[in-house]
């Protein structure tokens, strides 16, 4: 881990160092995402996709997409309680179980997510489901424990709903990064 700062300008501003920029390819006009998690501030270069749950339409059968607030894009870098908190004005109910007891192993060790509403198409639900899933397991996997055996691969792809993306955890597993952006490129 390598540890860079930057000064604060009197409008607010700061600059990138340069190493930084030229390692995340960083140019005049890139996104970059501060991602605020309690006292920490994680600077990542953001990255953007036409939000696979209306096709960049903004809209479900008139109703705003709940998945990209009717923007057309959906962002990745933000984190899963983030996406939980932010889908509750849409009426959608979202639960996170982990009903591991304190002697059982590991292979329960991150959240089972389920997405529950009827005000939204069922595939899109079942595919936003899986991209919390995603989430949740960038989150609470560690890619040590998956390659040390003490937890069970089966467990993360049972875990999620669409065969899609059950084929495509398989071959990108055991990485754990990155795999919300990955669900985020399977379409229906």
């Amino acid at each position: 881990m390598r540890n860079y700062s930057a000064t604060v300008s009197s409008k607010g501003q700061i600059v990138i160092p340069i190493k930084i920029r030229n390692e995340l390819k960083v140019k005049t006009g890139d996104k970059i995402d501060f991602i605020l998690q309690g006292d920490v501030i994680t600077i990542q270069k953001g990255i953007r996709f036409t939000c696979p749950a209306c096709k960049g339409k903004k809209d479900h059968n008139d109703e705003i997409c709940f998945v990209c607030d009717g923007s057309s894009e959906i962002n990745p870098n933000v984190s899963l309680f983030y996406e939980i908190e932010r889908v509750v004005s849409y009426s959608i109910s979202v639960n996170l179980n982990n009903d591991r007891s304190d002697d059982e192993n590991l292979s329960s060790s991150f959240p089972k997510i389920q997405v529950h509403t009827k005000r939204y198409p069922k595939n899109v639900i079942a595919w936003y489901q899986d991209y919390l899933q995603a989430k949740a397991v960038e989150q609470f996997v560690d890619r040590g424990d998956i390659e040390n055996n003490t937890l069970d691969i089966t467990d993360i792809v049972d875990s999620f709903n669409l065969k899609e993306v059950k084929a495509a955890i398989i071959k990108h597993l055991p990485s754990v990064k990155r795999l919300s952006e990955l669900v985020i490129t399977i379409n229906d």
